[in-house]
């Protein structure tokens, strides 16, 4: 908590104070013996003008003074936030910190109770632990036995401190993090964008990487599939990259293994640290399919924790039919349904108003269909995932906008907001169709411009 001080003002003159001094001395000499020049003839004008000259010589000896107001001193009356992250995947019990696993050294040099006692005098203290999700954690749970504390079965780092991140508000003041971990992130997903959201929310990220200067032996498998979901009988693949380090040589064997399916490659390193493989996958029936991937494991590993990883893939019987809906089309709208052409998973129906009474329908693998905007419950449930453009309120009723949020809701359908804000909020219909849909809107729409950001490729879309 902070309070602020009176206003303040300071000085900071454009040149020597001695210099205005005199330079404003020497202009009301001026003015004063021009008053005196002219006051029996006209002495009433006289001394108004003198009052007027000597008015603005003392307002420009002001201005050249430099007058300032500094901003109120803040003080604060309430202790500093600091978050302390603590990594508890089972990396963490690799012993390699002097004899000590890397939590335990965590829990004795950081985690301790004294050193928690030191800290709680100068912050407000919030624990949270990660592996594969963030949770709470309790000052006594951080004294359990590192068995019993680092028990995750993935190291999901930057994921994690993108949650933590985005729980502090915009703005907020004095928070900081402090995170605890040995570097390692099993999704391998890139820094930066976590750390413009750092400078976004004005928190200080500090980091402890804990690990010893020893290289061990390991294998660590990630996988990813090319495609979150299949059609059934259509064949999609599992990338899988199988890292090693300090293993060069080394022979292993690749296992995924499915309800259906048990898949076998043989894998030899050589020099190389990173194995790529392309696994085929297929399934005749729909529903969700779990591929469980994992190595043998080699003589000499640290941890075994690591080899091995789920993958869950959606199979589904028929395509997903997507609606593409555009008020008042523009190009990104284009090539948005030039993507969605090129999969053969989906049916799209793209419907645009091209002006007040022309409308563009255009369909690609959906047969059968009813050429125009769905009005009723039973037609948009017949539809996997609804593109709103813009202006949707010139192809929109209100009737059909009210039955969006239970098309979400009810009928598991998806929405996706393509250009933004759907509808012009400047037309009595636009500011309807708005108040219909807006407990589906993710954000609040504003009109500003952000600058410097910075896109970056998902685990999945990086395979």
């Amino acid at each position: 908590m902070t309070t602020a001080t009176t206003l303040s003002w300071v000085w900071q003159p454009a040149i020597s104070p001695l210099h205005i001094l005199g330079l404003s001395g020497i202009l009301a000499s001026l003015a004063i013996f021009a008053y005196a020049r002219t006051f029996r003839a006209r002495p009433l004008g006289s001394l108004a003008l003198l009052v007027m000259r000597l008015a603005v010589v003392v307002a420009l000896a002001v201005v050249l003074m430099g007058p300032s107001a500094m901003p109120p001193r803040v003080q604060r009356t309430g202790k500093p936030t600091l978050i302390v992250l603590a990594d508890t995947s089972g990396s963490m019990l690799t012993p390699e910190c002097g004899g000590l696993s890397r939590i335990e050294f965590a829990q004795r040099q950081w985690l301790s109770r004294e050193q928690l006692q030191e800290l709680s005098r100068d912050y407000e203290l919030r624990l949270m632990g990660f592996d594969e999700k963030v949770r709470r954690l309790s000052a006594q749970s951080l004294l359990a036995p590192a068995e019993k504390l680092a028990t995750g079965r993935s190291t999901r780092l930057v994921d994690s401190v993108r949650s933590v991140l985005a729980g502090v508000p915009e703005g907020a003041s004095e928070t900081s993090l402090l995170v605890l971990s040995d570097g390692h992130d099993s999704d391998d997903a890139p820094v930066h964008p976590i750390a413009l959201l750092a400078r976004a929310r004005g928190v200080g990220v500090h980091t402890v990487c804990l690990g010893g200067a020893t290289f061990g032996r390991d294998i660590i498998v990630v996988a990813l599939p090319e495609q979150q979901y299949l059609l059934a009988d259509e064949t999609g693949h599992i990338v899988v990259k199988v890292h090693q380090g300090g293993l060069d040589g080394t022979r292993t064997t690749l296992h995924l293994r499915s309800r259906n399916n048990h898949i076998t490659r043989p894998i030899a390193f050589g020099d190389k640290s990173t194995v790529t493989l392309r696994l085929p996958i297929k399934e005749a029936q729909a529903g969700l399919y779990e591929y469980r991937i994992w190595v043998d494991s080699v003589e000499g590993e640290n941890e075994l924790g690591n080899n091995s990883q789920s993958v869950f893939l959606k199979v589904t019987a028929r395509r997903i039919k997507v609606a593409l809906l555009e008020g008042e089309p523009f190009w990104d709208t284009k090539f948005i349904a030039q993507s969605l052409r090129k999969d053969s998973r989906i049916e799209l129906i793209q419907i645009m108003q091209l002006s007040h009474r022309k409308q563009s329908t255009i369909v690609t693998r959906a047969k059968g269909e009813a050429l125009r905007v769905p009005t009723t419950a039973e037609e948009l449930g017949s539809y996997s995932v609804i593109i709103l453009g813009r202006g949707v309120e010139k192809l929109l009723t209100e009737k059909t906008a009210r039955l969006l949020p239970g098309f979400v809701s009810d009928q598991g359908g998806h929405i996706v907001f393509a250009r933004g804000r759907a509808y012009d909020d400047q037309t009595l219909a636009g500011r309807q169709i708005g108040r219909d849909i807006a407990v589906l809107e993710p954000v609040v729409w504003g009109r500003g411009v952000k600058n410097n950001l910075s896109l970056s490729l998902t685990p999945a879309g990086r395979g």
